[in-house]
């Protein structure tokens, strides 16, 4: 299965505050996902993990993947990146197992990312502070004083480690990020089908229960997103990080693939878009 090349969904767990509606979106998540909710004492966190696992489920749909079914479960391997296991062996299924994905979760937000090649992806609020010893310990001088935001470069480095699974075997000071040129291998696009900020449309999507249809948001003129090469041990990874800056204000936004071009898709997800049948959040 192919895409071109990696696709992102965000969505808005504010929703998931609602007791009634949080026991209700639980049907459209896997009972491995339900199962590390219920490990979860913070309910804060409980709503990120499930938003994180409707995102995966949405998007695990849109390619023939059931994550309610009992055929899949998610694992993760000895690098420490999510996969899905295959619990029975049905054919059907093989080519749909190859589908990489990355979550990542913050403030009020979670994020997915789909791709058929190595992807990582992470979220981070503004509103935190960085301490200085894990200033000192993810930074060198050089990237303190470059004039981009740390919590960005975190971001980068964070989604770099997820990409690439190898997790704390990486001392992120080792990670270098590069900003690319005007001209540089790589190429984004994202298709016009809006003009909305994603801002914007998450609010409209609350007060008008937006139908069950896709929402790609589209940043062409305005778009601030940045690419960078991610370099280890001073030398080139073949790994680069997409910045998509202020689309979500207050957050950090970051993705991480190992692709040379790419076609990104941002896909802005509703409660109604979730739900088969158009679900009544009341």
């Amino acid at each position: 299965m192919k895409i071109k090349d990696f696709e992102l969904y965000v969505l808005d767990v504010s929703f998931l505050s609602d007791d009634k509606t949080f026991r209700k979106m639980m049907r459209y998540v896997g009972s491995d996902r339900i199962e590390k909710i219920e490990k979860i004492k913070l309910q804060a966190e409980r709503e990120r993990s499930l938003g994180a696992g409707l995102l995966l489920s949405f998007a695990m749909k849109k390619h023939g993947v059931d994550m309610t079914d009992g055929m899949f479960k998610v694992e993760t391997g000895a690098d420490g990146k999510p996969y899905l296991e295959k619990l029975h062996h049905d054919k059907s299924y093989l080519d749909r197992s190859q589908l990489q994905f990355n979550l990542s979760h913050s403030g009020k937000y979670a994020v997915c990312a789909v791709a058929d090649k190595d992807i990582g992806v992470d979220i981070q609020i503004r509103e935190q502070k960085l301490s200085e010893a894990f200033i000192s310990r993810c930074f060198s001088k050089k990237e303190s004083s470059r004039g981009i935001d740390l919590i960005d470069l975190w971001s980068m480095k964070e989604s770099f480690l997820k990409a690439k699974g190898c997790g704390l075997t990486v001392a992120p000071s080792r990670i270098e990020v590069i900003e690319e040129t005007k001209t540089g291998t790589i190429e984004e696009t994202i298709e016009e089908t809006i003009e909305e900020t994603i801002e914007e449309t998450l609010d409209e999507a609350k007060t008008n229960k937006m139908n069950d249809t896709e929402t790609e948001c589209n940043r062409e003129g305005s778009r601030k997103d940045k690419i960078f090469r991610m370099m280890l041990d001073g030398n080139d990874s073949g790994y680069v990080c997409i910045d998509y800056g202020d689309s979500i204000p207050g957050y950090a936004l970051c993705v991480c693939t190992d692709a040379t071009e790419c076609d990104a898709k941002l896909f802005i997800v509703t409660p109604a878009m979730i739900c088969d049948e158009g679900c009544d959040m009341r």
